[in-house]
């Protein structure tokens, strides 16, 4: 029971820690991250461009937990309950998190400014899944890939889960 609550605790705080990071470091720069979370950068800018719509708050965290509600659904079925339930705080926290905007970088230069907000969201990732939990999104989809078929990792369908999106981004 101790190491359950530890783990809640832990996955709270580095769930919290990986979307300022990425909204800190990474975001004022018009750049996205990777995964789900990247997807859900690419679809607030295409609403805001579409709508001319602002907000005070940043509509990726609601749009992440859009996109996760049918994932965790179906992984409720298919993973480890524990597994899945650990993964829904770290993404109702995710969208939380994310919702909180920032005006500009605490560094101006806009590569340090990358690798410390990508090496904090890499480390916050670690944390979380060393809590056996995810963030959600792609770590789901792959999960379930590979019970379909052993052939597909994981890594793999991430790799080119976010080639094709960057590959989009480029356009």
């Amino acid at each position: 029971m101790k190491n359950t609550l530890k783990d809640y605790f832990s996955i709270i705080i580095w769930s919290a820690i990986f979307a300022l990071s990425c909204n800190l470091f990474i975001v004022p720069f018009n750049l996205y991250g990777g995964g789900i979370i990247g997807l859900a950068q690419v679809i607030r800018t295409l609403i805001v461009n579409i709508t001319g719509i602002e907000s005070n708050i940043d509509l990726t965290g609601i749009t992440n937990l859009l996109i996760n509600i049918p994932l965790l659904l179906i992984a409720l079925k298919r993973l480890n309950k524990e597994f899945v339930y650990k993964t829904i705080v770290s993404v109702i926290v995710q969208t939380l998190a994310f919702s909180v905007m920032f005006e500009s970088s605490p560094i101006s230069d806009r590569l340090v400014s990358i690798i410390v907000g990508g090496t904090i969201c890499g480390f916050a990732v670690a944390r979380i899944l060393v809590c056996k939990a995810s963030g959600g999104g792609n770590d789901i989809i792959g999960m379930l890939l590979t019970l379909k078929n052993p052939m597909i990792s994981v890594g793999k369908y991430c790799l080119y889960f976010n080639c094709a999106l960057y590959t989009l981004c480029a356009c």
